[in-house]
């Protein structure tokens, strides 16, 4: 049995987008991922998908659109993030929690 728990690659060594992307789907998935695989036919699904683009997100800076993972293979995304793209390099959160905040702050405040 191979052991892939290299998920902290640091850039810009090849294959570091690939194997930083692989370390968070296989963390959330719970299972052995490989770049050809596609997120939804592995298992993924809406929800973590969220999770996985918002976690990039705070992490990189760099959102991943939930409609590539639904017709990309990992690889592919991977080769569309920045060579530069990094665990650590934004600390700031998403978007999408400010717009939770916001719904919610909104909805307590109507009573």
């Amino acid at each position: 049995m191979q052991d892939n728990t290299a998920t902290n690659v640091q850039p810009p060594a090849a294959g570091s987008r690939e194997s930083y992307l692989v370390g968070i789907w296989s963390e959330l998935l719970d299972i052995d991922v490989q770049p050809s695989d596609n997120f939804f036919d592995i298992g993924g699904n809406s929800m973590l998908a969220i999770q996985m683009s918002e976690r990039v997100s705070k992490e990189t800076g760099v959102r991943i659109k939930l409609m590539q993972l639904a017709v990309q293979s990992l690889g592919e995304i991977a080769a569309d993030l920045p060579d530069d793209v990094a665990p650590g390099a934004r600390s700031s959160g998403g978007r999408l929690v400010g717009r939770v905040k916001r719904l919610f702050g909104s909805a307590s405040a109507r009573g």
